[in-house]
């Protein structure tokens, strides 16, 4: 037996790889992160309407 054919790292084919990668983490986290901006307006936004109902001089 040849030790540089035993050694050898196997290589990897076309066939034996998934022929996609998966996109469902990515959009998964790009639906979080929007969302995550959505609610930190929205709760930015409420803070800044109750200071100006406290401190307004309307």
């Amino acid at each position: 037996m040849n030790a540089d054919h035993a050694l050898a790292p196997p290589q990897a084919t076309d066939a034996d790889r998934p022929s996609g990668r998966s996109l469902v983490a990515p959009v998964a986290l790009l639906i979080g992160g929007v969302v995550t901006i959505a609610w930190t307006a929205f709760l930015g936004w409420g803070a800044l309407r109750i200071l100006i109902y406290l401190f307004g001089t309307e």
